[in-house]
């Protein structure tokens, strides 16, 4: 199983248990790169969850910049301050918006009351973050 595959494997999981993005994304792409992550990490994303609880930023989005910025300082990324513009354009290319409400808004009726797709999102999330990331902390493999 690829580091990506374990990340969304492993979001999906944590996703389904906290019910919180943000901490998804962080522990699963930590663990995936077998970085650790102290708790006050993931206790400083408790709050994040379905858009900071007012539908802004979606808490996936912000999960993956944390982690990003956190891995960045153990290891430069390529990308450097271009960073988390990159992961944000990504982001909104692969679901349509940043904004939590409008993510949801834009699901099918049926789709917007469950969290499957909330799930679905954060597992995908933490799957390409870990890619971004893979080859600083894994070159050549």
């Amino acid at each position: 199983m690829s580091r990506a595959e374990k990340a969304k494997r492993l979001a999906a999981g944590y996703m389904s248990e906290c019910d919180n993005c943000a901490q998804s994304v962080i522990m699963a792409v930590s663990e995936a790169l077998e970085e650790t992550v102290s708790p006050e990490v993931i206790n400083s994303a408790s709050l994040l969850r379905e858009g900071m609880g007012g539908g802004c930023t979606c808490g996936a989005l912000t999960g993956a910049v944390m982690i990003s910025g956190m891995l960045a300082s153990r290891k430069p990324h390529p990308f450097g301050d271009k960073l988390p513009g990159m992961i944000l354009k990504r982001f909104r290319a692969d679901f349509g918006a940043s904004c939590c409400a409008v993510i949801k808004a834009g699901r099918p009726m049926m789709r917007r009351f469950s969290r499957k797709p909330c799930v679905e999102l954060t597992a995908a999330t933490a799957a390409w973050v870990t890619e971004l990331w893979e080859e600083v902390f894994f070159p050549g493999e």
